[in-house]
């Protein structure tokens, strides 16, 4: 009759698989494979990807980044909107693809400050200065039309969809 044995982590579940490295016992739920057989997490020493490790040095680029973006294309397109009210009868969604490539140029500008990394942080760094810059394109259009348009509604979505999209 074999002797029942019990992972060291889950000491619930019942193995007689071991770590090909420290011969600890290890259940199908901890264990990590590798190209040299199962090992324990401990043996395996899992790192994350060098693209998704972001770190606080890179996060705060990407916020500094995104934050002067944001607030440069927000007043730039607010000193833009009244001369861009005169051509809508030859390119009507000129305003609408201009915003979303507001969120275009934010999303590259923190991309581009972070080595092109990638994660769900930078995601929230992005559509936060997206954000940030929603608020002057949002004044600057009611300010000239008094109200805002479906149309730059949807622009601006795109824009937080474009700003996000690389991450």
């Amino acid at each position: 009759m074999s002797q029942l044995n019990y992972c060291p982590r889950n000491p619930r579940n019942e193995t007689n698989l071991r770590c090909s490295r420290c011969d600890e016992f290890i259940c199908t739920d901890c264990m990590v494979q590798t190209p040299v057989g199962a090992r324990c997490p401990t043996c395996a020493r899992t790192t994350p990807i060098p693209t998704y490790n972001v770190t606080p040095a890179y996060l705060a680029r990407g916020i500094a980044a995104g934050v002067v973006s944001a607030f440069a294309l927000g007043l730039a397109f607010w000193f833009l909107n009244p001369i861009l009210l005169f051509v809508p009868f030859l390119f009507p969604y000129l305003h609408v693809a201009i915003v979303a490539g507001i969120g275009y140029a934010i999303g590259e500008a923190v991309s581009f400050s972070v080595n092109r990394k990638k994660g769900r942080t930078l995601k929230f760094v992005s559509s936060g200065s997206m954000l940030l810059a929603s608020f002057p394109l949002t004044l600057a259009i009611i300010s000239v039309l008094g109200h805002l348009p479906l149309m730059l509604v949807m622009g601006i979505a795109a824009a937080f969809w474009l700003s996000i999209r690389r991450f």
